[in-house]
């Protein structure tokens, strides 16, 4: 996961090229909307390879989260992207806390029965 809030040096854009070079697997590119602008245009020739092979090699799938859609840096990186999906926060989704509590509690302790219980 790298997060675009950090893209400040030729180091985060060291991180993202090796992320793109692992082969399969997933690279997350988290705060798009937050990703300097001066930034964006080297994100975008590390980018075009990814997106230019994408049918001949297996590589990796890219993901990027925003809160804004409507940034210039999410508008210009995902013009190449086949799919949006646009999940509404969590805080408007309360019956998915049912099953997502579970799962992160015992990412946190898989060792121990640890529960959640209804609000009183």
């Amino acid at each position: 996961m790298l997060d675009c809030r950090t893209a400040t040096t030729d180091v985060w854009l060291h991180n993202v090229r090796a992320a793109l070079s692992t082969g399969p697997g997933t690279v997350v590119l988290r705060h798009l909307d937050l990703l300097p602008a001066e930034i964006l245009p080297n994100l975008l020739a590390e980018l075009r390879p990814v997106a230019e092979h994408s049918g001949d090699r297996p590589g990796p799938r890219l993901v990027a989260t925003t809160r804004l859609w409507t940034s210039a840096p999410a508008r210009r990186t995902t013009r190449p992207v086949r799919r949006h999906v646009t999940v509404p926060p969590l805080r408007h989704r309360p019956d998915d806390l049912r099953d997502i509590v579970p799962v992160l509690l015992t990412r946190l302790r898989p060792r121990d029965p640890v529960c959640c219980a209804p609000g009183l």
